[in-house]
């Protein structure tokens, strides 16, 4: 009973005592934010504001990319198809 709870606590302190990885600065240039609808329409202006607020917060720029067509399907299709390295 004794080695088992040394053992637990020696397996604590180890994960404890290892250093985080910290992960690299995100986000480190443009995020495109894919609106699936036309410029000008009542989703954008939400976006839009949405991006100018968030960039404020992030000191990143966000640029807002409109992708009208198929009821939103373009803009998805888009969305889905990027790259995922979470800059879209």
């Amino acid at each position: 009973m004794r080695r088992r709870l040394c053992l637990a606590l020696a397996a604590i302190a180890a994960s404890l005592a290892a250093a985080p990885a910290r992960a690299a600065d995100y986000p480190d240039h443009t995020i495109t934010m894919v609106v699936p609808f036309a410029a000008g329409g009542l989703s954008d202006v939400p976006a839009r504001i949405m991006a100018a607020m968030l960039s404020d917060r992030i000191h990143q720029s966000i640029v807002v990319e409109n992708k009208p067509g198929g009821s939103g399907t373009v803009g998805g299709t888009f969305a889905v198809r990027a790259e995922p390295d979470g800059y879209t």
